[in-house]
């Protein structure tokens, strides 16, 4: 069970298999919540993008490479403009930043502290429920728009 998914990840920390329904149903629901704004054009990869992550993440196996599913939701949110000095959003780039590091691989190979083995067991896992955050996140967060009266 030495997998990067939700299932691989309990294992990891020997929690019941009760946890793992409860985080699968976290994800999927904060997923169908985003999914449920008005979809714009522009939104169809980080749609592809929240759609593969969950996949990798509720599925039983999940072997690091299957993160190159990743990549969609990755070109989504790094392609979205900048926002203005006006409302800077730190908080999207060190969330952006972690998740970059811990699925990019280059922390796989023992370069974690001792203190840090509840990551390094398990980093892709942690690197994708930070991609998915955050693209759920800014789907929320975007205002809906107002339809114009005709």
């Amino acid at each position: 069970m030495g997998t990067q998914s939700l299932a691989g990840f309990a294992f990891f920390f020997k929690w019941p298999s009760t946890w793992i329904a409860m985080a699968t149903g976290l994800c999927v629901g904060a997923v169908l919540l985003a999914l449920r704004r008005p979809a714009r054009a522009q939104d169809s990869l980080s749609d592809v993008g929240l759609v593969t992550l969950l996949a990798v993440l509720v599925s039983p196996v999940a072997w690091l490479y299957y993160h190159t599913l990743a990549f969609p939701a990755w070109v989504a949110v790094l392609s979205r403009p900048t926002p203005g000095p006006a409302r800077r959003e730190i908080w999207r780039w060190a969330l952006l930043g972690v998740a970059g590091i811990l699925t990019s691989g280059v922390l796989t190979f023992g370069l974690y502290p001792s203190w840090l083995w509840f990551i390094g067991q398990a980093n892709y896992t942690w690197g994708s429920l930070l991609l998915l955050a955050a693209l759920v996140i800014e789907r929320v967060r975007r205002p809906v728009p107002v339809p114009s009266p005709t």
